[in-house]
């Protein structure tokens, strides 16, 4: 008898998906998530031999029923950033977990085909972040992190970017109204260096450094804001910055 269970070499050098598809334990279609593992130590014993990052894969994926798990209330929502342009695949793939997620819209800019006037299509209110809420664990938190597309947590775990319900629902509401549309008209311009307060959204009362001029009126400006000593770059409406 070997040092180690057969299965361990059965599985060395292989992918998560191929021992997920050999063992009828998960689904790979469509980009659809993975059955969950009612046995951790299930889905441990199958990780030994894997490659590392399929090994941390594996394990991440068993811990996603601990998603379906409901939050207070009045809980506070975690900033999750994403790549851009997945934010709605990402939101769907979460709430198919259970968990509780946000991909604020806005309408975007006018756009102009063969001389017609197109209506503006909706587009994410922060490209690039997701908003997610969840009974915190070590297991959840785990597993969020082993979604596709998911790139951390806004602040890291240790000291997360949260956003009291209130405000989330007020950032809702004000997104319905067109208070963060592409074409809102503004009275304020501003230039490159320029330093702001943001009045409105995730990151009201922050205040940011200009990156990305704008003298039109309406439209975004791309600012960087002073977060967890270092400098974000974010994409934001220009109606809701404010002058120093």
């Amino acid at each position: 008898m070997g040092l180690f269970p057969a299965s361990w070499s059965r599985n060395a050098g292989r992918s998560a998906g191929d021992v997920l598809r050999q063992t009828g334990q998960g689904e790979t279609a469509g980009g659809g998530a993975m059955t969950e593992y009612r046995k951790i130590g299930t889905s441990v014993d199958l990780a030994y031999g894997l490659k590392f990052e399929d090994r941390l894969r594996l394990i991440r994926l068993s811990g996603r029923s601990a998603l379906a798990e409901k939050a207070a209330n009045d809980a506070p929502w975690y900033v999750l950033r994403v790549m851009t342009g997945r934010e709605r695949a990402v939101c769907d793939a979460l709430t198919e977990c259970g968990a509780e997620a946000l991909s604020p819209t806005r309408k975007g800019p006018k756009r102009r085909r063969r001389h017609k006037v197109l209506p503006p299509q909706d587009i994410p209110l922060m490209a690039g972040y997701v908003l997610v809420r969840f009974a915190m664990s070590d297991t959840a938190v785990s597993a969020l992190l082993g979604f596709e597309h998911v790139r951390g947590v806004l602040g890291g775990w240790l000291s997360p970017f949260a956003l009291e319900n209130d405000r989330v629902v007020r950032i809702m509401q004000k997104a319905g109204d067109g208070r963060f549309d592409w074409e809102r008209v503004s009275k304020i311009v501003v230039v490159a260096g320029e330093r702001v307060r943001i009045g409105e959204g995730m990151f009201a009362g922050l205040e940011a450094d200009v990156v990305t001029p704008n003298s039109k009126g309406k439209g975004d400006v791309v600012v960087e804001v002073d977060m967890f000593g270092q400098k974000t770059p974010v994409n934001l409406p220009l109606a809701i910055l404010e002058k120093l």
